[in-house]
């Protein structure tokens, strides 16, 4: 089996991959671009794990010619005794160990042990790579939230203050409500009220809950929400 080497893992900080200032989001997203030890690791490991699939798959087959082997009744004698003696007469000399008898049972059954073999070695190094992975993960979604926290920021900016501009218009929408039901007024006709949306004064409401936690964020100014909902 071709050996498989992993290098020591880094004791210092990963170094970061410099974007330049017209990186698309999709990149600035890319874990595999915000470290190039994490790609290093993850392609090692996707490659790894291909070989494990072919290896298993020729381990059945080989498997499965020895079951078909071992039932045919060209196999007239004990492949282990066959194995034995060609290790008894090499000790004794009678047999140069090039010539030592062997069959095609044996030899699938050799190439079967060495497949396992691989199939051992390739789960642990696979394992290997998975704990090394997952702290990478982590050091390369750090990475990624540095580069990207200012833009999420504007997009929670730009969503609070939506909802802002929503729930005034609700609230404008229901002083005339509120009017025309004092006056009973039947004008349900005119239009259905926007139900999807919480009460413009309702401070436990989800949207008073994302525009507090907006401005615990930095997005907006405690000063731009509605003083109903703070």
């Amino acid at each position: 089996m071709e050996a498989i080497m992993l290098a020591a893992p880094r004791k210092e900080r990963m170094a970061k991959t410099e974007m330049a200032p017209n990186t698309t989001i999709a990149e600035m997203v890319s874990l595999d671009r915000a470290s190039e030890e994490y790609a290093r690791v993850r392609t090692r490991r996707d490659e790894l794990s291909l070989r494990l699939v072919s290896t298993e798959r020729e381990a059945i087959e080989l498997a499965r010619e020895l079951r078909s082997l071992s039932l045919s009744e060209e196999t007239g004698h004990n492949p282990i005794d066959r194995a034995a003696e060609a290790r008894v007469s090499d000790l004794i000399g009678d047999v140069a160990p090039s010539a030592a008898p062997r069959d095609d049972f044996l030899l699938k059954q050799e190439t079967l042990n060495a497949k396992q073999r691989d199939l051992d070695d390739l789960k642990q190094a696979i394992n290997a790579l998975d704990s090394r992975l997952r702290v990478l993960h982590g050091q390369a979604s750090e990475a990624v939230r540095e580069k990207i926290g200012p833009l999420i920021l504007e997009r929670i900016a730009a969503v609070a203050r939506s909802l802002i501009a929503a729930s005034e218009a609700q609230r404008a929408y229901d002083e005339i409500a509120d009017m025309l039901n004092a006056e009973n007024v039947w004008w349900s006709q005119l239009a259905h009220p926007p139900v999807f949306l919480d009460s413009p004064r309702d401070r436990c409401g989800r949207v008073a809950y994302y525009l507090r936690e907006a401005v615990e964020k930095g997005a907006i100014g405690a000063e731009e929400i509605p003083e109903a909902l703070r």
